[in-house]
């Protein structure tokens, strides 16, 4: 029993685990990878509540339409692949280099810029109020 526990829950977490948290984290900009990854890990969570519900509701109460159901599953699974297969591979890369080859400064300048002032450090005995 515990064998098959481990075996299953490497597979259930092998694939989304590597497609809504390690992959994001390396392959969005540094400068907005926190909301990038955020938008991302609410995709993925928020296609898994549709896929539970929805399509729950779209079979029929007697399987009526569980072709249809397959055929969706289907070309998502297609579309998942041929996406995973356009993404730039990671290995062996750096943040900052990943971080510099998408990085756009038409996406810079239009959300503006988001650096500010190094903090200066306190003296022993300056005042902190």
């Amino acid at each position: 029993f515990f064998v098959l526990y481990v075996a299953a829950n490497f597979f259930f977490n092998y694939g989304p685990n590597s497609t809504t948290f390690i992959i994001p984290a390396e392959l969005f900009p540094t400068r907005f990878r926190s909301t990038c990854h955020g938008l991302s890990a609410a995709a993925g969570k928020a296609g898994a509540i549709a896929a539970a519900f929805g399509f729950d509701q779209m079979r029929g109460a007697n399987n009526e339409h569980m072709v249809t159901v397959l055929a969706i599953f289907s070309v998502c699974v297609v579309a998942g692949t041929a996406v995973s297969f356009l993404l730039p591979e990671t290995k062996g890369k750096t943040l900052e280099e990943l971080g510099d080859l998408f990085y756009s400064e038409e996406v810079v300048s239009k959300f503006g810029s988001v650096e500010t002032e190094p903090l200066s450090p306190k003296t022993k005995g300056e005042d902190l109020a």
